[in-house]
Parts: C-alpha cells; structure tokens; sequence
C-alpha cells in the first residue's frame, strides 16, 4: 500500500518546520497514516485466506510489474475440489445435492463438516433456487431477495 503527501499536506509540514513546532509533532504528521496502512494489510491478508480458502490458490499481484505477481499452492487435492453441477444463480441449481456431495466425502474420510461460508450474494441465490425452496418452503420464505 502506499500513500503519498499531495501539495498543502506537503506545505503544512514545511511550515511546521519553519515556525519551530516540536520535531515529535512533525514526525507524528509524517506518520499518520501507519493505522491505514496497516489495516490495509490486514485487509490483504484476509483477502488472500478467503480466496485460498475458496479456490485453493491466492494470488497476491505485482502493482509494479503487470503480469507478475507471488502465487501461493493450497496444496488441495484434486479429489477434495468440488465444483458445482449448476451455478447458484440460476434458479434450477441444486446446492443441497452439491453440499451432500462435500459432505458424503467428508464422512467417507473419516471427517465431519462444521462450518459452511458463504457471503450474503452466495447465501441469496442459495435460498432463491427451487430446490433450497423446496425443502424449506417453510422456514426461507422471508429471506428471499426478493423481500429484503
């Protein structure tokens, strides 16, 4: 992340300087941005967990070099990557038949699934497909899209 001092920023500073303020106080306004900057990583760092978590790859780019960039392997194995038979934002999609498979192999490992994540779009278009519809006509009724 980098984050530069435009002109009056720049012109302030100096006239810190020429008017005998404190050195400290003109280093803390240098330095003012260092908490942005960091929550900027840590922003970065949970972008590259939850696409690694999700594709099993994360990618961290090279603003300075177009094309280029540190490529990071999950290691999944081929037989624990799962796709989908339809996307989910298409109303015939049938996620609870694509989360049994997920969950088929887990049990057949000697596993148990204890978390599904999805964001809110994911979760939308899992309760708008007629199959999710279905099976709780009940209970997802007031969540659908189309009502919120």
């Amino acid at each position: 992340m980098e984050l530069w001092l435009n002109e009056k920023q720049l012109t302030d500073l100096y006239t810190m300087i020429a008017t005998g303020v404190p050195e400290g106080d003109v280093i803390a306004k240098i330095f003012q941005d260092v908490p942005r900057v960091i929550t900027g990583v840590y922003e970065l760092m949970e972008k590259a967990f939850l696409q690694g978590l999700s594709t099993g790859v994360t990618l961290f780019d090279d603003n300075d070099n177009v094309g280029t960039g540190v490529q990071c392997d999950w290691g999944y194995f081929p037989a624990n990557k799962f796709g989908v038979t339809v996307l989910w934002n298409n109303v015939n999609a049938r996620p609870l038949d694509d989360l049994r498979r997920v969950i088929k192999k887990a049990k057949n490992d000697g596993n148990s699934l204890t978390d599904v994540w999805m964001d809110d779009v994911t979760f939308d278009n899992f309760v708008a497909t007629e199959q999710v519809q279905h099976y709780f006509a009940w209970g997802f009724s007031w969540l659908l899209p189309s009502r919120l």
